[in-house]
């Protein structure tokens, strides 16, 4: 008993020591926490209970000049990823969560940012395909199979799925096509259930189906399945977006191979996207520019690319803070190769301007053309390419002039995509010979991914990955990953990830364009900063997130810095669930500023609706229906049919007293909403024309009205008419049309000889105009009627007509504050620019090819090579042209063989190609001039120029800055930022007077032919000029010659001019179908149509903060 008590006591003893030992060190960790480090755990508690708010600040908006909105804000639930919690999450935990949010966007086929540059389930030709993809995609041709073989059902029918850990990873194509339809506006009641491994469609209940079948063109008891498959009507833009994604690029090859019908094309599991990319941009650059080949260095295409697009514009590149003149160092360069050096150079207000010495009448355009040609004639673009800090400043040039070379010149000139993919390789150490396969797999290790994950779980994980190592982004700005949520997901996303701050889902604003299509080219589109140029101008200078969707086109990108708002936050205190229960601080966004353009929508949409309705009556051979008369399109009596590949134009409209573009419309057009939340490749794809190998082909993102200088026909006759009066021709004179006149061993006949073998007979100036007597204008540039011998008491040369051209604004820049795309701007004809341009191009083709015609014994050196050719183009130089015969025989002398065919397997021979493609066009001669006055040959503008060139006439010689701005205005319309006043200067003439011959001559054009149909019953007295412009070649693809280009310029109310209208269409025909068009613009502004639609402007919901 006694030694039980002993024992009792000591193990009490123990437990008091036990206690008083823990209850000291409770004490002190108590006293750690609450004094030493209370403040710390203070500041984790309040975080816990704290959280910051990034609030997005809503686009300033675009609307016509009455107020109608053009471009908007939409709130769309938003999946954002907030990087910073992600910080102190273990891997697994992250990747589980990464999975779940992943497997809730593919359920309901949520498109999410897909930026990794892994290519998933990709479609490639074997190598005994006998189709490349230069003539079809992989992925078109399998849209193809698609249609040709009816799958679409099969496809419906379609779904993806893989257990991971009793999870169901799931996709189904059905779904896919359905967001597709809503996505343009079609209403779908349609759901689906997966029992028993097949897919069971039904009908949403309580829909009015009835109603639903007759507005969708859909029988009647028309089961669910059949309706979802006669909506997508193998419409190619569904189907493409279908292909857009990668489980089912995989799917519907399963389906194809099943039925042996893949042809020749495989799908690989992975692929690294940056090398395609650069085999991509290569092939392109080929069959842009004859020079770049596969085998020439990044060095050398950016050499060419910059000469064939931007050498001249950096001729007159501002003087800036680094102290880069380029100027200076092009007369620096000049010197020290002894160039002679013919112009004096000052800078104003940065800006470098250029004086001819020997001719002071030379205009500074020619002779930046000269020097641009020297350096390349001299082959001394490399020196300045290389000029010590001067690349930087090229490529800067190059971007603002709307071309990216895809080449990066920050060390060295390399490929971008090259960089990348080395720099790819070396992140994840990847072995240079991995196979795809193994690529996959080493990236999955790197991340420490699940080895039962397939490449279609793991292709959504890096993506969200790749958006957590973006450098550059703040890590406390939310990025946007997945826009357009549906409420359902939403609400399974919050369920599943209710435990995780990683993910978020906020009300977004996303840009929204109500009227979809309309005036896109005016618009533009958004897109991810991306370019360098970009990165540095917004990020590195301006501060903005790099997840920031920019302008990338149009006015959303020339008034960036207007349209952004200031984005604010919050500070708000959560409960344990995270819900917000105090707002502790706040800063509201501050939206951007509104711009108003001066475009009136209503005459812009009449403009679109005219331009796409008159195109198709000309392609079909119709007839064009109005009040005031109906047309006939005129078909092409040489080839028997309609002109049927009438599938481009453009119109335009501009106020003749102010400059206000009224009107600005482009066909084909796009939807700038497609661009909203960043473009997927399936849309990006369907904007891009089919067959690019055919150089007219419709291109939906291709500004017509400013990109593209055309030879403007028989509307450019006002301008010789006008040199003509200028320099003394009486314009009451009449000169007998005698049917055609020759040069040479060419004729040059009279239209009406051309076509009928007739003759106009005698015509005045006035008369000429109407008629469109190309025999009046020959006698201009002769000085005489070359039948008869009278003389016509002038002549004008090449520089009366491209003197008078450049008053008129032709060639220029018209102020359209677009600057991407860039306006076109080539100039007007210079025979010395000319000369030079082809001394240029055959000596590039020279040192490219020579060495495969020299005969000699001794070794052709870099010294002999160059004298060789430096003979060779000196031959262009000569008073007279040499026959072929003594080419053949200069040739031997030289050492080469003449004779020899200059492609294998052709007849053109070395000097076939010198005499008859060089020497006979390089120098200017009269049939150059005599082309020329009739708007053909080496004469191109724009439309924008021809309709500023029009209002000129019309009001009086006074040339507007053309415009698209009215007003800026603060986000709450309270202030004006800016007012937009017209800019004009009257245009130097000897009697302004000569302008109203040219509008009278006009005006009885609109009532003569074909054009009376059209105006004959119109209210308002119009004076127009048409014009038909050539086009020679075959076309790679139809395989057939081109049709004439369509043309017509106007003004109107005659008598108080304040509209003018031009107008293009692409192998139009006849210039006068392009009259419809004209008609329903002057009678829309003119308030001829009565507008039956109530005057409402759209509404835009308000964000919900």
């Amino acid at each position: 008993m006694k030694n039980n008590s002993i024992n009792i006591q000591k193990r009490y003893k123990i437990i008091s020591i036990f206690s008083v030992v823990l209850f000291a060190l409770l004490t002190m960790r108590l006293a750690t926490l609450t004094i030493a480090k209370g403040d710390h755990f203070r500041q984790i508690s309040e975080n816990m209970r704290i959280k910051d708010i990034y609030v997005t600040a809503p686009r300033g908006e675009i609307r016509d000049r009455n107020g109608i909105l053009l471009a908007g804000n939409k709130p769309m639930f938003t999946l954002q990823i907030l990087k910073d919690e992600f910080g102190g999450v273990k891997v697994d935990e992250k990747n589980e969560y990464l999975l779940n949010v992943i497997t809730l966007l593919e359920q309901d086929a949520i498109n999410y940012t897909t930026e990794f540059p892994l290519l998933i389930n990709e479609y490639i030709y074997d190598e005994n395909a006998s189709v490349n993809s230069n003539d079809i995609s992989p992925r078109d041709r399998i849209l193809d199979i698609i249609i040709e073989n009816d799958l679409i059902d099969e496809i419906l029918d379609s779904y993806y799925l893989n257990t991971i850990d009793n999870k169901e990873f799931k996709y189904f194509a059905a779904q896919n096509i359905i967001n597709s339809l809503e996505f343009n506006s079609k209403e779908v009641p349609i759901k689906y259930e997966l029992q028993n491994d097949n897919l069971i469609f039904s009908f949403i209940e309580g829909f009015q189906i009835e109603n639903w079948y007759k507005e969708n063109n859909i029988p009647i008891d028309s089961d669910p399945k059949t309706s979802l498959k006669m909506m997508v009507d193998n419409d190619k833009t569904i189907l493409k977006k279908l292909l857009s994604h990668p489980i089912n690029r995989e799917i519907v090859y399963d389906l194809i191979k099943n039925r042996n019908l893949e042809e020749n094309i495989l799908l690989i599991e992975s692929e690294i996207s940056f090398y395609r990319n650069y085999i991509n941009l290569k092939n392109r650059l080929i069959d842009i520019y004859p020079e770049i080949t596969v085998d020439t260095t990044a060095e050398e295409d950016f050499k060419v690319i910059f000469e064939k697009n931007s050498l001249r514009n950096f001729l007159k590149y501002e003087v800036n803070d680094e102290g880069i003149n380029v100027s200076e160092i092009i007369t620096k360069i000049f010197e020290e190769n002894n160039i002679d050096i013919d112009y004096k150079l000052e800078i104003k207000d940065g800006i470098p301007i250029y004086t001819s010495i020997d001719n002071t009448e030379m205009e500074e355009p020619f002779l930046i053309d000269i020097i641009a040609n020297r350096l390349i004639t001299n082959e001394l673009v490399d020196d300045l390419i290389n000029y010590k800090g001067v690349v930087s400043h090229i490529q800067k040039q190059m971007i603002n002039d709307g071309i990216n070379s895809g080449i990066s010149v920050t060390d060295g000139f390399e490929y971008s995509s090259l960089k990348s993919l080395k720099d790819f390789m070396k992140k994840y150490s990847i072995p240079e010979d991995a196979t795809n396969s193994e690529i996959l797999n080493v990236i999955k290790e790197y991340y420490s991914l699940k080895p039962e994950l397939t490449k279609n779980e793991l292709y959504g994980i890096f993506n969200v990955y790749h958006q957590l190592e973006k450098p550059g982004q703040l890590t406390y700005i939310p990025i946007n990953f997945s826009y357009g949520l549906k409420n359902e997901t939403v609400a399974k996303i919050e369920e599943q990830i209710a435990d995780f701050d990683g993910f978020s889902v906020s009300l977004e604003p996303v840009r929204y364009y109500p009227n979809g299509e309309s005036a896109s080219h005016i618009l533009g589109y958004m897109g991810k900063i991306s370019q360098s140029n970009e990165i540095e101008e917004y990020i590195n200078k301006n501060n903005y997130n790099p997840d920031v969707l920019i302008g990338k086109t149009g006015i959303e990108e020339s008034f960036q810095k207007n349209l952004y708002g200031k984005n604010g936050y919050k500070r708000v205190e959560v409960d344990s669930l995270g819900n917000t229960s105090k707002v502790i601080d706040e800063t509201k966004p501050q939206p951007g500023d509104n711009i108003y353009l001066s475009i009136d929508y209503k005459l812009q949409k009449r403009a679109e609706d005219s331009l796409d309705s008159v195109l198709r009556t000309i392609r079909t051979g119709g007839t064009n229906r109005s009040p005031w008369g109906d047309y006939e399109v005129v078909r092409s009596t040489d080839k028997g049919r309609p002109y049927k590949n009438a599938t481009s134009g453009a119109v335009m409209a501009v106020d003749v007293n102010t400059g206000e573009v009224l009107a600005m419309a482009s066909y084909p057009s796009f939807d700038p909403n497609l661009f909203a939340t960043g473009i997927s490749t399936a849309d990006w794809e369907g904007l891009i024309p089919e067959t690019q190998a055919d150089p007219l082909a419709p291109r939906p993102l291709y500004n017509v009205a400013t990109q593209t200088a055309i030879q403007p026909g028989s509307t450019f006759k006002m301008v010789t008419a006008l040199a003509g009066l200028e320099k003394g021709l009486d314009p009451k004179l009449k000169i007998n049309d005698r049917g055609y006149i020759t040069i040479g061993d060419t004729e040059f006949g009279c239209w009406i000889w051309n076509q009928h073998q007739g003759m106009h007979g005698p015509m005045n100036l006035v008369e000429a105009i109407r008629d469109s007597c190309n025999y009046y204008f020959y006698s201009l540039a002769l000085g005489e009627n070359q039948r008869t011998g009278e003389s016509v008491g002038v002549r004008l040369d090449i520089t009366d007509i491209s003197n008078m051209a450049e008053k008129l604004g032709l060639g220029s820049k018209t102020g359209l504050e677009i600057n991407i795309p860039h306006e076109a701007a080539p100039g007007v004809p210079n025979p010395e620019v000319q000369l030079n341009i082809q001394k240029g191009a055959l000596r590039r083709w020279l040192n490219s090819n020579i060495h495969k015609f020299y005969v000699g014994s001794s070794k052709f050196e870099d010294e002999l090579k160059q004298n060789t050719i430096d003979a060779i183009v000196s031959w262009i130089d000569l008073d007279e042209i040499p026959s072929l015969d003594k080419v053949y025989k200069d040739l031997a002398k030289l050492d080469l063989d003449g004779t020899k065919p200059v492609i294998e397997g052709r007849r053109d021979t070395l000097a076939d190609y010198i005499k008859f493609s060089n020497l006979n066009s390089a120098k200017w001669t009269l049939a150059d001039t005599i082309n020329i006055t009739i708007g053909q040959g080496l004469n191109s503008y724009t439309l924008s120029q021809m309709t500023n060139y029009v209002a000129t006439i019309s009001n009086g010689g006074y040339k507007n800055k053309l415009t698209l701005i009215s007003n800026i205005k603060n986000s709450d319309n309270s202030k004006i930022e800016f007012e937009n006043e017209p800019t004009k200067e009257r245009i130097e003439l000897n009697n302004y007077n000569n302008l109203d011959y040219l509008k009278e001559g006009m005006l009885q054009a609109a009532n003569t032919g074909l054009n009376k149909n059209v105006f004959g019953e119109f209210p308002v007295k119009v004076g127009l000029k048409t014009g038909t412009a050539e086009r020679s070649g075959i076309n790679p693809v139809t395989r057939d010659t081109y049709d004439s280009f369509s043309y017509e310029v106007a003004f109107a109310p005659y008598d108080n001019p304040r509209i003018a209208v031009a107008v293009v269409i692409f192998q139009g025909g006849a210039g006068s179908n392009c009259s419809p068009i004209v008609r329903d613009v002057i009678a829309e502004y003119m308030g001829l149509y009565k507008v039956e639609e109530a005057d409402t402007l759209p509404i835009e919901m308000d964000i919900i903060p």
